[in-house]
């Protein structure tokens, strides 16, 4: 427990935490996935600057021995940002086929995040998020959505997605109206019919 909560902390010191970038890399490999977790949650929040992070983060993701961990990895990429991009492109790519529906969600959003700005790589991610609008779960269908939207698909399919969230009278959380709600919104034109 100490040991997850002192790579929670460093990750909210932020970037100015760089130092501690090699250990919170080793930490990735620890026993306790927690502690693991952790670490690639703070190595997201501290390694925008950091190719070490970029590539432990990755090593993890590819070869992590718990989808727990690999889905932390994913999300620790898509918070690095750009620095990210183009090492972990492949990797998050073939992490949307994994079997574990948390690590396909994580994938899902940390490709989202990279590929806006970056044209080739956001055609890339439109063509391997699409099949992900009829995951057989409704987390995984969701943030595969706000990530095509991101990217700027506007596919019938997704639209008609977004249009079925919004519309379920009392079946849709909170959240998910809001952030179909929001997405429609961005779609503008492709959304009305």
């Amino acid at each position: 427990a100490r040991r997850s909560e002192a790579a929670t902390q460093l990750g909210r010191m932020g970037p100015v935490a760089e130092m501690a970038v090699p250990a919170l890399v080793q930490a990735l490999s620890d026993r306790d996935t927690s502690v693991g977790c952790a670490a690639a949650n703070a190595l997201g929040r501290i390694g925008v600057h950091s190719k070490a992070a970029v590539k432990g983060l990755i090593k993890t993701l590819s070869k992590g021995r718990d989808p727990l961990l690999r889905s932390a990895a994913a999300e620790g990429l898509g918070m690095i940002g750009a620095l990210a991009r183009k090492p972990a492109s492949r990797p998050l790519l073939s992490a949307l086929k994994h079997e574990d529906p948390d690590l396909r969600r994580e994938a899902a959003k940390a490709i989202g995040l990279l590929g806006e700005g970056d044209e080739k790589l956001a055609k890339q991610a439109v063509k391997a998020l699409e099949p992900l609008l009829s995951d057989s779960e409704k987390r995984v269908r969701r943030v595969a959505a706000l990530s095509l939207v991101r990217l700027g698909d506007t596919s019938p399919k997704l639209v008609d997605l977004l249009k079925a969230t919004v519309t379920k009278s009392g079946r849709a959380t909170v959240e998910e109206l809001r952030d179909a709600s929001a997405a429609l919104g961005k779609l503008g034109a492709a959304a009305r019919s």
